[in-house]
């Protein structure tokens, strides 16, 4: 039986135009389009300068490229923003570990690891089961 081969290639992206895939130069259009409208909405709703409106928002412009371009882990920015942003607003089940001493159980403080809030953002609390070591 002969051996499958397996291309080495399969998670890149193939190049399109500019030296970016479809994805990117999309993104990166997309990301121009957005800005241009907000700068220009903005300019004629306040009677300001096109030029200095065009300034302000290019940040918008700057974070559509940074979408298209910058990886983190290998993996690109808008997926890992996706994933990061799913699993903020998932419930979450948090277990307490308690240590002995003497007579009294003491927690351990995780404040700061579950963050300022019990409750997520769908109002619902966060499962919190405190487990004793046998």
């Amino acid at each position: 039986m002969e051996p499958t081969r397996i291309p080495a290639s399969l998670n890149e992206e193939d190049i399109f135009t500019l030296h970016m895939s479809i994805r990117q130069l999309v993104t990166v259009i997309v990301g121009f389009f957005v800005w241009f409208v907000v700068s220009t909405f903005t300019s004629s709703l306040l009677g300001i300068n096109s030029l200095l409106t065009m300034l302000f928002f290019s940040w918008i412009f700057m974070a559509g490229i940074a979408l298209a371009m910058v990886k983190i882990d290998g993996r690109k920015l808008d997926e890992y923003l996706g994933e990061k942003l799913k699993f903020e607003l998932s419930p979450k089940t948090y277990i307490l570990q308690g240590e002995e001493k003497g007579d009294e159980v003491v927690i351990e403080d995780v404040g700061s690891r579950i963050g300022s809030s019990l409750y997520d953002f769908t109002g619902e609390p966060t499962t919190i089961k405190i487990m004793e070591e046998e």
